[in-house]
């Protein structure tokens, strides 16, 4: 595959690198998994914070209206 692309470059020689050796693959897909979670995780925290500053908000609007 002849291509001037560095990241398709560089995804096609992991994937034949990965293709060869089962344990390779199998600790790149582990550490894909833990990425994946991380973000996940991190996503969740930020919505939990949204959600915690909107209640802080609605409660401080109905302070000032009492």
């Amino acid at each position: 595959m002849a291509t001037g692309e560095p990241a398709l470059r560089k995804a096609v020689t992991t994937l034949e690198f990965l293709s060869q050796d089962r344990e390779a693959r199998m600790f790149y897909e582990m550490r894909q998994k833990a990425l994946r979670d991380q973000i996940s995780m991190i996503e969740g925290a930020k919505e939990e914070g949204r959600l915690e500053g909107r209640a802080e908000g609605w409660a401080e609007v109905a302070r000032k209206l009492c």
